[in-house]
């Protein structure tokens, strides 16, 4: 656990400026294991509160979470790849952590809901955008720090938003 949390502190807890002597090349496999465990967090979080959001986004299935998730790895990983090639496996960290960020937010209300049985898709949608609104800033932030194109905020919201775009054409699965 040690070792987990000392490679991937400064993805965790990012420096206000990027310094390559403190952003030396990371034990690759513990950041793939970070962004391995990044990912089925966010997916599990997002597939249970997906489940709050229906009628007003159309139920997308507990695991179309995880190929969604895992496509954001992927299309990012492309977008960084035209850009700057050498901070690829530190922005994948900042990001996934920046998604993670999103993921615990949502926790108290996923919680409460299962609780109070509480039925209100319109609020659980207010409060997912407001999440939303809140991780693009932190994820704006975090590519300052990296000294990386504000354009991957962009491409990163992009995905998304081509992502709610094909979940109300396919509709449920």
């Amino acid at each position: 656990m040690f070792h987990f949390i000392e490679e991937n502190k400064l993805v965790i807890f990012p420096p206000k400026k990027f310094d390559a002597a403190h952003f030396n090349s990371p034990h690759l496999a513990w950041r793939w294991l970070y962004l391995f465990f990044a990912w089925l967090i966010i997916s599990i979080v997002l597939g249970y509160y997906g489940a709050l959001l229906v009628p007003v986004v159309p139920d997308q299935g507990f695991y179309r979470e995880f190929i969604m998730s895992a496509g954001q790895l992927v299309f990012q990983t492309i977008v960084i790849g035209h850009l700057t090639r050498g901070r690829l496996i530190h922005y994948l960290g900042n990001m996934m952590t920046v998604s993670l960020i999103g993921a615990l937010f949502l926790l108290p209300v996923l919680f409460f809901a299962w609780i109070s049985h509480w039925e209100a898709p319109w609020w659980y949608t207010a409060y997912f955008l407001l999440i939303v609104g809140l991780i693009i800033l932190i994820h704006k932030d975090r590519v300052e720090r990296l000294n990386l194109p504000w354009t991957l905020t962009l491409s990163w919201v992009l995905y998304r938003i081509l992502l709610l775009l094909a979940i109300y054409s396919i509709g449920p699965l």
